[in-house]
């Protein structure tokens, strides 16, 4: 018997919500796909994408591959190089209700978890734009729903598969590896340390080693340059403390999401039904630990850490409200949470023109602590103004240090248009320390050589 796809049941199921939200992602962010101009990394990763390599100085070579092949299929129009990202975000909220609903979580827990991840500030913000946040979220999400499916089904086997999500993740961005080894340390923590006693963590491994090899053979022949721009980043890259970390963690989620993730945090960690997943809540408060207190960097980096929480605190409240009978609070609670994410959503998206942007900056600026946010136009549109003016006036030259050790031009150019501006060139037979960019005085005549 064939099953009408059009019939009530199906299109009402709760796979059917869930791909009504992702859809409601993807238009949202196609619709302001034009924004102000084109974000600064997005230039960079176009620059990439005319020179694929196995490696960079800063970056694994995938994103770059994503970035050709989007440019190839679509174009490089500010619409055409959203697509990919908006997708993503698409993809991630599906993937979030997923989550739940392999958490042990209902019809609520699903559509609800994939709500909040529909209308966090955070990933408004990075699905809107085409650098490697957008797919590093996607395949830590799917780095944490494999997992879960490794402990629901005991299927030793799919370890395999989580060891080319892990190395394809690190592809995209190193920061993968993080919640790779705070994976490990959560096994050791728990009975399911017998893992290691089998074969299939190891293979795991070795999948994610060897589809990393290219990038590491790269990065030997140049000297390893990767090492050193960290060191120099170190020097100037943004640390937050404790308390302001997890301050600016409750900002991104949408603040009324915060009693939510709290509850998976608990339900993860001490709660009876739960427990089979602690490994998750424990990988969350390892990543915490070493990312704000070792190595004392950004919130931003796990900010994909609270997936499992929101899942988590998403079941667990379902079981709550079914428990004392309060399903009032089902549409209350999301109504809520949705005018909140309204409220920011001009904030993280371009969709104001940019003198209403500044008069809401200032209501926003007064408004109630739960809904305030900072009177200054955030930086994610500040990057995205004045390319066109800057392109046409600034001449920019690259300098890049020779074996020798002397520093000399590599490339001066003129850039007419946005999409030439070079933020990136192929470094093959430079062992370079890093590539400089300074800016000289304007009305230069220089034209980009051909090579780049």
């Amino acid at each position: 018997m064939k099953t009408n796809l059009f019939s009530r049941r199906v299109l009402g199921s709760n796979t059917a919500i869930l791909i009504y939200l992702a859809l409601a992602k993807l238009v949202i962010h196609l619709l302001t796909s034009q924004g102000y101009g084109y974000f600064g990394d997005e230039l960079y990763w176009l620059a990439l994408a005319k020179h694929l390599d196995f490696g960079y100085v800063d970056v694994p070579p995938l994103v770059a591959l994503l970035a050709a092949i989007s440019r190839w299929l679509f174009g490089a129009s500010l619409f055409a190089i959203h697509i990919l990202p908006a997708l993503a975000g698409a993809v991630m909220v599906f993937l979030a209700g997923l989550l739940a609903r392999e958490m042990g979580g209902g019809r609520f827990a699903q559509w609800f978890t994939a709500l909040m991840v529909l209308v966090a500030p955070f990933w408004l913000t990075e699905n809107t734009y085409f650098t490697y946040e957008p797919f590093d979220q996607l395949f830590v999400l799917l780095f944490f729903y494999i997992v879960v499916l490794i402990i629901n089904r005991e299927t030793p086997k799919r370890w395999l598969i989580f060891g080319i999500i892990a190395g394809l993740g690190i592809m995209i961005k190193l920061s993968m590896i993080f919640p790779c080894c705070a994976l490990v340390v959560a096994l050791l923590l728990t009975s399911r340390r017998k893992s290691f006693l089998t074969l299939w963590p190891w293979l795991a491994a070795l999948i994610a080693i060897a589809i990393c090899v290219p990038y590491i053979h790269w990065q030997s022949v140049h000297s390893w340059p990767l090492l050193k721009y960290w060191r120099n980043y170190a020097a100037y890259r943004p640390h937050n403390e404790l308390w302001q970390f997890l301050q600016l963690q409750t900002r991104a989620l949408n603040r009324v999401a915060l009693p939510i993730w709290l509850i998976g945090l608990y339900y993860l960690l001490f709660h009876r039904e739960g427990k089979k997943y602690r490994i998750l809540g424990l990988i969350h408060l390892a990543l915490v630990a070493y990312i704000s207190g070792v190595m004392k960097l950004e919130y931003r980096i796990i900010t994909s850490s609270y997936f499992p929480l929101l899942a988590a605190g998403a079941v667990l409240t379902e079981k709550i409200i079914v428990k004392i009978r309060w399903n009032w609070l089902k549409p209350v609670y999301a109504g809520i949470l949705l005018l909140c994410g309204a409220w920011f959503a001009p904030l993280v998206l371009p969709v104001l023109p940019l003198p209403a942007l500044e008069k809401y900056l200032d209501i926003a600026a007064n408004a109630p602590a739960l809904v305030k946010a900072s009177p200054e136009i955030p930086f994610w549109f500040a990057f995205e103004l004045g390319w066109p003016e800057m392109v046409k006036t600034q001449l920019f030259i690259i300098v890049c240090r020779k074996p020798s050790g002397k520093n000399v031009p590599f490339g001066l150019a003129i850039i007419r248009k946005p999409l030439r501006l070079i933020f990136s060139v192929k470094l093959t037979g430079f062992r370079t320390q890093s590539a400089i960019i300074s800016l000289i005085k304007p009305g230069g005549r220089a034209m980009l050589p051909d090579k780049l």
